[in-house]
């Protein structure tokens, strides 16, 4: 068992950190080219937005026209008689809310209801109105009531289809900023126009249109407006795309688009974070993947290494119970898996098989040596009686051949003594014969 974790372990440790990189590389660049994407979608979102929001302020502006157009229209402005027009005017600036209407003159003088009459000969805006067009100007500082206004010009025509004097209405500074306040890129979207010089003419912050904030002319003085600068000249320049910037603490990504039939462009979009807002879900998104997809692998790890080593862990134990003599070598590992672990089996089995066999052999061997070695012993019992029988005859024999050794020794010495007899007698012989000799 102890092999067992062991393997498991080293297995997930080698394997899960291979795991956890790729799985790291592919979420990297997964969120990388989805961050991308996210950016040319938005960039082309936002083009896409600030076109059709031109196109909805165009057809505010053409709502302006007409609606001057048709009060210009009227018989009482056209026949250009004050008494006819004041009242007109003065019914027509509260039925469509205008701050003020007034008639043009020839001479470029405004008429108004009050009685005021200003003069206008330098506004581009009532030229192009005596050439026969209906306009809107920039947002410019009333002459009248001194404030931040755009004015609404339409030709007066005569019964001859000239242009007799110019009907003018004064609207709002703040009129665009209220047609953008509505559009909006998400909810921390926003929108402005600049003019055809750069001036705001209308933006969330009211205060940059009635100061008529030009960031064109201000980058020159702060360059961290250079990127922003960059962009509104392109703007005035009518062109369409898409820009980011830094602005007042922040990445903003802002798509433009000319607002045709005028010198102004608008500009839709919002700070960098809030239009990729969806770049940190799929940061989370990926990173919960991610993470799903190491525990699976863990997970699958854990059960494949269990299907390795538990078969290695059950040889383990068949050769554990070998080696402590008491294996029982009828037992066979599982050898069906058709991979390298049945082949494993299958030879452990056969190894077995052989061990089992050559034992089975030794111990018939054994059985049979045990047979003769019992024969043996009985013979050598035999033997040792018989032995002791033998050992018993030679006793006696040793015993009688004791006996006739000293008989023989007895025997021998007395020969011995009848020899130095004999040879005594011989002796005195000998000397009696010399003395007989001599006498």
């Amino acid at each position: 068992m102890r092999m067992h974790l062991k393997t498991r372990g080293r297995l997930i440790a080698i394997i899960c950190p291979l795991l956890l990189a790729a799985c790291s590389v592919v979420a990297i660049a997964a969120y990388m080219n989805a961050a991308s994407a996210l950016t040319d979608n938005a960039g082309y979102s936002l083009t896409m937005i600030a076109e059709q929001s031109a196109a909805i302020v165009k057809g505010q502006i053409r709502m302006q026209k007409v609606a001057i157009e048709g009060i210009a229209d009227r018989s009482e402005i056209r026949s250009m008689d004050w008494a006819q027009q004041k009242p007109v005017l003065e019914a027509e600036t509260t039925r469509m809310s205008y701050m003020g209407m007034g008639v043009v003159t020839p001479d470029r003088i405004a008429h108004y209801p009050d009685g005021d009459t200003v003069d206008l000969h330098d506004r581009e805006y009532i030229e192009k109105a005596f050439a026969g067009q209906s306009t809107l100007s920039d947002v410019i500082i009333s002459r009248k009531i001194n404030e931040p206004v755009i004015m609404a010009a339409a030709p007066i025509r005569d019964a001859d289809n000239k242009v007799a004097g110019v009907l003018i209405a004064r609207l709002p500074g703040t009129l665009l900023s209220d047609v953008t306040s509505k559009i909006r890129y998400g909810e921390g979207g926003y929108s402005w126009i600049i003019d055809g010089k750069g001036a705001m003419i209308a933006h969330d912050n009211r205060q940059f249109v009635l100061d008529q904030r030009n960031f064109i002319e201000e980058s020159a003085r702060e360059p961290k407006l250079q990127a922003l600068a960059a962009m509104m000249s392109r703007m005035t320049r009518g062109e369409t795309g898409f820009d980011q910037y830094f602005f007042s603490g922040s990445d903003r990504f802002f798509g433009y688009a000319p607002i045709q039939g005028t010198t102004w462009s608008l500009a839709a979009g919002a700070e960098r974070s809030s239009v990729l807002a969806r770049q940190r879900e799929l940061l989370w998104q990926v990173s919960g993947i991610t993470a799903g997809i190491v525990a699976l692998g863990v997970s699958i790890i854990w059960f494949m290494a269990a299907g390795i080593t538990r078969p290695i862990a059950r040889m383990v134990d068949r050769f554990k119970d070998i080696a402590e003599g008491e294996g029982d070598l009828t037992q066979r590992v599982d050898d069906s898996r058709q991979d390298e672990l049945g082949e494993l089996g299958l030879w452990f089995n056969r190894f077995l098989g052989q061990i089992h066999d050559t034992i089975a052999e030794v111990s018939q061997s054994s059985n049979e040596v045990a047979s003769a070695a019992t024969e043996i012993a009985a013979s050598c019992e035999e033997m040792a009686a018989s032995i002791t029988e033998q050992s018993e005859q030679v006793r006696q024999m040793s015993t009688a051949i004791d006996d006739v050794s000293e008989s023989i020794t007895n025997v021998a010495s007395r020969s011995e003594e009848g020899v130095r007899q004999a040879a005594d007698a011989g002796r005195v012989a000998q000397e009696g014969g010399e003395v007989v000799t001599q006498t």
